[in-house]
């Protein structure tokens, strides 16, 4: 089971954690990784549909927080339909809602020491509710690309996204990737 990032006490354990480090003289850097809703975060479902201009069902009134959650994710897990607009306004509005977050952690964390954050590699990011861009702006100032097992053609594909969307953009990237030699 996951901890909603909904969940003021997962924001404030964090920021005392982030509290503590910034005052080790040992430590250079502070690093935040599974910065997105964990499981995908579709219980901020109420809060994204009052963000956000999306059509929703007649029944939306009737229906309990369940329901919307299986209402949302039955969109955003369609392996059909990609081009439902919902997908995109969700993407963004998770990536927008962390990003947030990591304004506050970046306060916690203090100026004085980078904070880097780990997004995943498809599509940016954008798939999980991240955004390179977002998390730049918010306060990350490195930003390590999880990579992971992949093909020559993926790979090309993943490089191919990212150039384009950081293209006249300044980011610090750090690309990461597990060291497994049956995936590699």
């Amino acid at each position: 089971e996951t901890v909603s990032i909904l969940d003021i006490r997962r924001i404030l354990d964090i920021e005392k954690l982030l509290k503590e480090l910034k005052n080790i003289d040992d430590i250079d850097y502070i690093g935040l990784d599974y910065i997105r809703p964990a499981g995908g975060g579709l219980e901020l479902v109420n809060e994204f549909v009052r963000s956000m201009d999306v059509n929703l069902p007649s029944s939306w009134e009737n229906m309990d927080l369940e329901e919307r959650m299986k209402w949302l994710g039955k969109i955003v897990t369609a392996p059909a339909g990609r081009d439902n607009p919902v997908i995109d306004k969700w993407n963004w509005w998770r990536a927008h809602r962390i990003s947030k977050i990591i304004r506050r952690f970046k306060e916690a964390a203090g100026q004085d020491k980078p904070l880097w954050t780990f997004i995943l590699s498809w599509e940016a990011g954008h798939q999980h509710g991240q955004d390179p861009l977002m998390f730049h702006d918010a306060g990350a100032d490195m930003i390590a690309v999880m990579l992971y097992e992949t093909d020559r053609p993926r790979f090309n594909h993943i490089m191919k996204i990212w150039k384009e969307y950081l293209k006249g953009h300044k980011v610090n990237l750090i690309l990461g990737n597990q060291i497994d030699w049956p995936l590699h």
